[in-house]
């Protein structure tokens, strides 16, 4: 489920430098982490067989089949903020040099250029919309950043969860939405 509406499409048209790769578009979302995953998959969603992508996803964090990106998020307490971006080419930035642990890219095949943002088990509920330049294939990075720390602040909850009241349980859970954070960054990609 996704929780606040501040979501936005970031600026268009960023480039990196001269003859550098050139940001499309950009999606900020916080998502409620009811579910303890996240994905991002074709609209209308293809009829796919997911148990491996999420046997993956739970092993390497990420995963990917055509038409979706899944990623295992580490608690399901608090808010998580997932970026979404969309670039012209492979993005020379290194997000490693902000924090940001960053997975082996994945390839993913998008046959259609409408793709959602949103909780996986949630199809009814509230997602973002992302319109791709074009179909076909793509290379996907993603990366994440506070998920130890999320993980403890999850773990301490979870040990005092029996003496809270439910507004004592938001209120905990609030000082810590957002803390767990991942960054979704799609180039078109030219099979080889």
């Amino acid at each position: 489920m996704f929780h606040d509406p501040t979501s936005h499409t970031g600026p268009t048209g960023t480039t990196e430098g001269t003859g550098m790769a050139t940001l499309i578009t950009r999606h900020n979302m916080s998502v409620s982490a009811e579910d303890p995953a996240i994905a991002l998959d074709s609209y209308p969603p293809l009829d796919t067989h997911i148990g491996p992508v999420i046997g993956n996803a739970l092993r390497d964090i990420a995963a990917t089949d055509t038409g979706v990106v899944y990623i295992s998020t580490i608690q399901n307490m608090a808010h998580i903020l997932v970026t979404v971006e969309v670039w012209d080419t492979e993005p020379k930035s290194d997000p490693a040099r902000e924090g940001w642990h960053v997975l082996p890219t994945m390839d993913v095949e998008w046959p259609t250029r409408a793709v959602m943002l949103r909780a996986p088990y949630d199809v009814a509920g509230p997602n973002a919309s992302i319109e791709l330049p074009t179909t076909g294939l793509y290379r996907v990075s993603v990366a994440h950043r506070g998920r130890d720390e999320a993980s403890e602040r999850d773990r301490q909850l979870n040990q005092r969860l029996d003496a809270l009241s439910l507004a004592e349980i938001r209120q905990v859970t609030s000082e810590y939405h957002d803390l767990e954070q991942y960054l979704i960054r799609m180039w078109r990609h030219a099979a080889h």
